[in-house]
Order: structure tokens, then sequence, then C-alpha cells
């Protein structure tokens, strides 16, 4: 690390020493002065040459840097000791005593001393203050992002909202403030309804803006300055920012209350009133916005952020207290003479230190879990937390032990990250058990002779649930969550407090050991029913998670739980059923990787207020249903008044439906069914913000809507396809602007299937593609972003996979031992089924649009002689009923309801296919089909990968 940051660490290890050279030499002529460290000349006295360094820098960001956790600005002042020599004449304390400054050493950021402060400091600009605090100021709605970790972007009116970390906002009292007695934050004031925004300021408008119905700001106009969309000249207009670094640029220092500080309106901004720029100020780049009419930007919030002379931020005490800690790492490895970024013991240490703390007060040990966000129990983690255990069981001042979470998590379980890259060591890696460390911790706290206590403060899941339940206590905050329902009523929680440190610290000094295996069990005689409840649990999961591994081993753990065997055979269950969850963990981060696009900035999609969807069909009418069921207002058009009504009837059922089953209330279904509007007119797309074609996949046709789209809808709104596998660069050349197309697959159905392909066309713009994104993620889905070739991701792996399925079932397996052999590897249906759920004539239709009918193509299309005789027919599938025979679906299967069979025609059509091709059909295992089904998928995923061998 030294040598990756060489610049950077020694020129402020250096800095830092000179400085206090200077500084020391200077006041070396002050009598009262003992630690100089100098004499008159300058030279360094006998004592001070042990001094390794003295400091003066963002210490906290070179120390986490070195751990490899996040960088965070903290100034720190100390003097470090290289070598313990007498210390100078007359001083009280030895010299190497620790001397922190931490320049925030009480919180003048509360309410009474902040309005205090605040009114002085209007007062001293000129501006006469007589209104009170209530009267400005809402403190019940203060956050504080002082100390706190970023969570997941937000989206507000449909745009990424990131959290101003590093500030603490003061509320403005907003009801009736307003001209229309809150009318506005009443109608647009829900979440996704307005977009938050930041404004920088000084003292200097705050008065105007108060006063003025909070209208924010003089207008201004900057003749250069064009909307980002249409390229029109924006005009004269409130600036203000999605970023609060760019707004902090725009933020002169002002002096309140003896600090130096930062403000920065927080404000709720119309989404269709935005005009954006893009526009690069300071060190900060990005989307800048413009408000025309300044009744459609409101503050909300006053944010503060305090500044020093360095250009650093404040932190809490208690942050500084954990830096003094991470000191000590770092002092051991300069005493021992090497570069403490090179001492891996040293670094050890610090990132140890990092994760964890331990604070000793009247007799109770308290140990605090901090490993942001959530404090999972990594490696690190868990090590430390044994060690210090084990130190307090042998510390005789310690009478009780007391385990809690830092921020608002108690634990939120195991690192995943950690487990994950153990099971790429392979299954044959040697090794512990990757919880065994966390066991030895529960069983420390189990069999502790002092009692142990579990303060949870907030969120207690998985195995961090497991480290409270192997306390004897356990007290909890009201809004804790156990991962249990009902936890607070079935005996878990002894007590429930607000003050959760305190009440645990008292409950652990009044009551003795007592360990959770003694624990006697309420209502144990209720406990013979268990194991027909499993039974029935059993039934539950096979039901609703056909092919789900999960929900069985949760079942057969819980069967060694009240079964008879030993605590020890009972983990090594555990440990088995453990072993199965690779998969779900690779799936897990892999999820988590798609939704991070290098180069898109989400602030640049833009608002959704309302959908246009071009075909009333299954796909176009299941689109509608999702963003209507997120509130936004849907435009459904088709060719013909049948279409149409054929699909809101197919949309009114399927809610109709939900009703029933009390998913949602019957206003709720007046309220969804009146957000989609069903029309014959492209006119009723003259407001819409995307527009979505849903038609059958003709690329002809496909290509006209396209053209007949972009005469009618407005320049910003993007133009989209759900095509399954066309060329959307074909689509996108009859257009004058292709940059605002894109595709969204939606996989059927689609108002049901969580996942989304979103395809990058060759032209596609950032705002359209970031727009993209955040559609996906206001709908729920698990939106992957892709390129675009035939069958993008998923139908392109599909593919193989159904044309080895044919080839299986002409060579001899029959339809239903093939579905049942996929399901049983764990598919949720067979290729089968799934050719009818999604449409036979989907691929006949694509393959008839590009030439290609050939009827056997074995290495990747497989053969089509009876799924093209099935679609010549007119029998698609689930889609497609037939009275004649009372079928509600007919494709390879006929479909009755939920119940369906194979159709017997199509058995005799295959076998009429063999005879003519000279097959002869054979006895095929359910082991070939597994292997030949999915061999050809994987094959095609690492294809795609760029794996060729």
């Amino acid at each position: 690390l030294w040598q990756r940051y060489p610049a950077e660490w020694v020129a402020i290890v250096e800095d830092g020493f000179q400085k206090w050279k200077r500084a020391a030499a200077a006041e070396s002529q002050k009598p009262r002065r003992v630690h100089a460290g100098v004499d008159a000349s300058g030279a360094l006295l006998p004592w001070a040459r042990g001094i390794r360094y003295s400091v003066d820098f963002q210490l906290l960001t070179c120390l986490e840097e070195v751990a490899g956790t996040r960088p965070r600005v903290v100034p720190v002042r100390r003097f470090v000791g290289g070598a313990q020599s007498d210390p100078p004449p007359g001083e009280q304390h030895p010299w190497y005593k620790r001397q922190v400054s931490s320049r925030d050493s009480s919180d003048w950021l509360n309410n009474g001393l902040f309005f205090r402060a605040f009114k002085q400091a209007m007062e001293d600009a000129g501006h006469q203050v007589e209104a009170s605090a209530d009267e400005i100021f809402d403190f019940r709605f203060n956050q504080d992002f002082r100390n706190k970790v970023p969570e997941a972007d937000a989206l507000r009116g449909g745009i990424v909202y990131k959290e101003p970390s590093g500030w603490k906002k003061f509320a403005v009292r907003v009801k009736d403030r307003y001209g229309c007695d809150n009318a506005w934050l009443r109608l647009d004031g829900r979440d996704g309804e307005w977009a938050v925004a930041y404004h920088g300021t000084s003292y200097s408008t705050v008065p105007a803006i108060l006063s003025g119905g909070l209208i924010v700001g003089a207008r201004q106009a900057y003749k250069d300055h064009k909307d980002a969309r249409t390229g029109e000249r924006i005009g004269e207009g409130v600036y203000c920012t999605p970023s609060i670094h760019a707004a902090a640029e725009f933020a002169p220092t002002v002096q309140i209350g003896g600090h130096t500080a930062k403000f920065v309106f927080q404000c709720r901004v119309r989404p269709q009133a935005i005009r954006r720029i893009h526009e690069e100020v300071g060190r900060e780049s990005g989307a800048y916005w413009v408000i025309n009419d300044p009744t459609d930007i409101r503050p909300y919030g006053i944010l503060v952020q305090v500044q020093y002379n360095d250009g650093s931020v404040s932190f809490s005490s208690e942050r500084i207290a954990r830096l003094i800690s991470l000191w000590e790492g770092y002092t051991s490895a300069t005493n021992s003479g090497m570069s403490p970024f090179l001492a891996r013991s040293a670094r050890q240490q610090l990132f140890d230190k990092i994760l964890f703390s331990y604070t000793l007060a009247d007799g109770v040990g308290i140990i605090t879990l901090s490993n942001g966000p959530v404090n999972s129990l990594s490696k690190n983690l868990v090590s430390a937390f044994e060690h210090e255990l084990q130190n307090l069981v042998k510390d005789v001042k310690v009478k009780a032990i007391l385990v809690t979470g830092a921020g608002k998590f108690f634990s939120g379980g195991a690192e995943i990250s950690e487990l994950t890259l153990l099971a790429a060591q392979g299954p044959n890696h040697a090794g512990p058990s990757p919880t065994e460390a966390l066991r030895k911790v529960i069983d420390l706290l189990d069999s502790c002779p002092k009692t142990t206590v579990a303060a949870i403060n907030g969120q207690a899941l998985g195995g961090g649930l497991e480290v409270a339940m192997g306390c004897h206590y356990r007290v909890a905050v009201p809004q804790a969550s156990l991962a249990l329902p009902e936890a607070h009523k079935n005996g878990i929680v002894d007590k429930v407090a607000e003050d959760v440190v305190g009440e645990a610290a008292a409950l652990a000094l009044a009551r003795p050991p007592s360990p959770v295996s003694k624990h006697p069990v309420p209502h144990a005689s209720k406990f013979y029913v268990a194991s027909s409840a499993l039974e029935q649990g059993l039934l539950a999961a096979t039901r609703m998670t056909p092919g789900a591994v999960a929900p069985f081993s949760i079942i057969s753990c819980l069967k060694a739980a009240y079964s008879k065997l030993s605590f020890e055979d009972g983990l090594r269950v555990e440990d088995e059923e453990f072993s199965k969850s690779a998969a779900l963990r690779h799936l897990f981060f892999a999820e988590r990787l798609t939704q991070k696009v290098p180069g898109l900035d989400g602030s640049q999609a833009q608002p959704l207020r309302r959908i246009g969807i071009v075909g009333a069909g299954l796909m176009g009418g299941g689109i509608g249903m999702c963003f209507a069921e997120k509130g936004i207002p849907v435009v459904l058009k088709d060719a013909k008044q049948e279409w149409l009504d054929d699909g809101m009837k197919r949309v009114c059922a399927l809610w109709a439906s939900q009703m029933k089953r009390g998913r949602i209330s019957h206003d709720k279904f007046r309220r969804l069914v009146g957000l989609v509007k069903p029309t014959l007119s492209y006119s009723d797309f003259s407001d819409v913000d995307v527009v979505i074609e849903a038609v059958p996949e003709i690329m002809d046709l496909k290509k006209q809507i396209f053209r007949d789209m972009e005469q009618v809808i407005p320049p910003h709104a993007l133009i989209c396809t759900n095509t399954s596998g066309l060329s959307i660069d074909e689509m996108a050349s009859v257009l004058t602007n292709p940059s605002r197309v894109m595709g969204n697959h939606f996989f059927s159905p689609a108002n049901v299937m969580q996942l989304l392909e979103n395809i990058r066309a060759s032209q596609s713009s950032d705002r359209t593609l970031a727009t993209g994104m955040a559609m996906g993620k206001l709908l729920g889905k698990k939106t992957v972003l892709v390129g675009n070739c035939d069958g993008f991701v998923g139908n392109r792996m599909l593919a193989p996979y159904s044309a080895e399925a044919r080839m299986l079932w002409e060579e001899g397996a029959d339809v239903d031992q093939i579905d049942a052999a996929a399901q049983a590897f764990g598919m949720a249906m067979g290729p089968m089924a799934l050719g009818d759920l999604v449409g036979q004539e989907i691929f006949w239709k694509q393959r008839k649009a590009k030439g290609d009918m050939r009827k056997q193509t074995k290495t990747y299309m497989g053969p089509y002689e009876v799924t093209d005789w099935i679609c010549e027919q007119g029998r698609y599938g689930q889609k497609t009923p037939d009275p004649k025979i009372k079928a509600t679906g007919r494709g390879i299967f006929i479909h009755r309801g939920r119940k369906k069979e194979v159709d017997p025609e199509v058995d005799a059509k295959m076998e009429e296919v063999r005879k003519m091709k000279g097959v002869v059909p054979r006895p095929i295992n359910d082991e070939e089909v597994i292997d030949r089904l999915f061999f050809p998928l994987i094959n095609e995923g690492l294809r795609s990968s760029g794996v060729r061998h």
C-alpha cells in the first residue's frame, strides 16, 4: 500500500511534520510552553528526537484507506510517540499522553443551540428575526446524515435521490406557508411524485426565502444554457441540482455560533417542471436543473455542514474515540521501526478495530458490533469478538457483558461475500466450516459464567439473531426486527425498551447467567404437532416454489432441531444443507452487480409521469398493469376496437382475481382500472414520457409503428420496443432521432415475471439508458442491461435448451418425461410447458420474418416440424382457447384451467414426423435428458461471455 500511494502519504506526513516544527519553534519563545520539543534555534531537544511523527492531517482518510474501507475525513491532531523518553520538565503528565483536538467536542447542532446561533447570525447580517423557532422550523422532521452510511439510492419522482451524507437537516415548517394551503405537497408530496433538489445558499438569501412563501432565490438566466432534452433555450429560472456536492460548490462558508459552516436548501420539485442542463462546475460534473416557475420548487429543510480551514468536515466525538483506537494499531507499527503501511499485523489490528469496539461502564463490558452498513459478521469481526469476549470473562472488573450494534442494526448476519469467496475454492477445499468461528462465539455467550445480554438496537437477522439468541437475555427497542414473525410476543425478547443499552445493562447486573439451552419452553405440550406442521410446510413449499432448494433445506434443519440428534450432529446437518446455497449466493451478488452500469449516472434519468403502450395483447396489457400498479397513468392503444376490448377485459379480470383473493381492495381495483386509458388514436400519446411497442414480432409492422409514434410524441419521450429478438438498430433506422430508442424486453407474463432485459442499441443515449434502468427499478424488476443481438441474453440461452428438448422428443423421450426431468433438476417448469406459456408462435414468426424456415438445424434450433405444424393450426399455447373441446388453451398441451395434458393430435404428428425422417424412437433415461438440456444452455452462457474453450 505504501508503494501504491507514495506521493500522497509521504507528502501528508512530511507536511504535517514540517508544520509542527515551525509551530513548535514559534511557540518555544513562550515561557509556559513545555511541549515545544525544540530549542531557541529550532533544533530538536533530546526528548523530542524519539517522536517519529507529529501529525496534523486527515488521519482517518489515511488509516481507512489502508484498512481497505471507504475513506472518511476526520481532522485530528495528536503527538505520536516513537520512544518512551523522559517527559519534559514541569509537565504533570507524560509527554506521550494522547492529545486529541477533535474540534467537535460538543454538538452545537442541537435544536436550541442551532436556532440561537441561527438567529444571532441573521441579526449580524442585518436581518431581525422576531419569529420563534417553532414558527420557522419543525424539528420533529430533522434528519442527521453526518455519520450515516449512505443507503441504496431511492427514487423520488422517478429520479434517483442520494442522501446528503455529512450534513444535518433542520426541517423547515412548510404547513400553511404556501398560498395554496399546502395543496402542492398534498397533491405531489407522496414518495415518487416529487423529486429532491439542492440549492446552495448563504444568509443573505435566507430571510427572503423564508418570508416569501419559501420561494427559492431570484430567477437567473444564462444565455448559453439550453435544455438537454429539446435543445431549446431554457430562459430564466431557479438553478438547482440533484447533487449535494454540486450544491455545496455554490454555498459560501458563513460564521454561525462561532463555527464555520455551509448551508444548502433541500427542496421538493415538481418533476414535470425540471429542465436539465449539463455543465461541469468545480469538482462536480453532472445534471443541473432549472425551474422556470419559482412556485414549482419548495424548500423543506436547511442542510448544515461544519467546515474547517483545511476544508475538512466534522465528525462526532464517538468517531474521534474510534480513531484513538485506530491509532493504537498505527503506533504498534511505528514502534517497531517499520513503515506502518507495510506492517501486516498493524493493518489487521486497524481493520479489526474499525469493525469492533469495547467499553467498560459500571462493571458492564459493552461490546459494539460496528461493520456498516448492517454490522455483518465478517471473519475479522467474529475473530475480534471472540478474543474480546474471552478477555471480558477473565477481567475481574467485569460483572456482566452486553452486546449491541452500531447505528440502526444489531447485525444483519453473515458476510455473504466471504462465504462466496470460500465457495469459489471448490467443494474439496480443506478447512473449517465457514460458520465454525461464529458458533464458538455463540457457545461462549451461552456458557458464559457472567450474565450476557443482547441490546437489540435495530434489525437482528440470520446470524445476528443467532448471536442475540446465544445471550442469556435480550432487550430490544420497539422497532427491532428479529426476522421472525411476532418475535416480541413469543418469548424471544425478555424486555422492550427505548433506552435499549441502559435497560440491557441494568438487566445484566440484576439477573444471573442462564444458558439458552436451559431455558424452559412455554407450552411444551403443544410441540407434539411439530412433525405434522413440518409435513404441511413441505407440501406448501412444493406447491409455492416448485424446484426451489432453499425451503426443503430449511425444513431439513427444522427436523434436525426437534429430533433427538445431538447438538453437534444437528450442526453437521446445517453445514450439509448450507453447502447447497452456493447458487443462491452467486445470484445475490450477480443481481446487485447488474444495477451498476459503468458510465451511467442515475441522475440523467428523466421523470416518468405518463406511459404509452402500443398493443393491448397479453404482453402489452401486462406491461400496462406494471405501471398502473405503481400509480403511473397508462395510455393503451391497439388498432381495432375488439382487440382493445379484449385487452382491457383481460387486465380487469386479472385485477378482479386479486380483489377476490383479498390482495387488493375494491377501491384500489377502481383506481387501477382508472389509470389505464384505452385508445385507438396515436394523438393520445402527445404527453407521454415513454412509449413501449408490444405488437407481434413482425419487423415491418414495428417500423411503421415507430414512424407513426414519432409524429405525435414529445421530443423528449423515449421510444422502446418489447421485442424478444428482432434487431433494435433496424427498427431505430426509420427515426430521425434514433438516440431515444432502446429495448425493454419484459418476460411473459409481464405483470408477474421479475426479469427485465433492457437492450442497448448502437445509438442509444446515456439519458435513454439511464431512464430505462430507473424505470425497471421503479417497477421493482430485476433489470439487466444487455447488448443488441439475436435473442439478447435470456432467449439466446434458451434457444439451444429448447432445441435440445425438441431433439429429445423426436428421438423417443416423451413430453412429460422431459418436463419432469427439468423440474427435478430445479427449473420452475419444463421446456415444453414453457413454450405453451410464452407462446409457440413467437419463434415461428421470428423465423418467418428472417426467411429462415429450415425444419432441422440440430446444432442450434433443433427440429421444428411438429411445433411449426401446431402454429399453422393456430394453436399457440395457453393464449389460444379451443371452445370445441372446452380447452382454455391449446398448443403442445390441452389446457383446462390449471390442469394440462399432452394433446393426442400432437403425439400423432410426432409419430408421423419420425416415420417420415426414419427416426426409430429409443428409451432415454432422465440423466441423459438433464445432461442434454443443460449442457447446451451452459455452453451458450459461456459463449456469450467470450469463453470459447
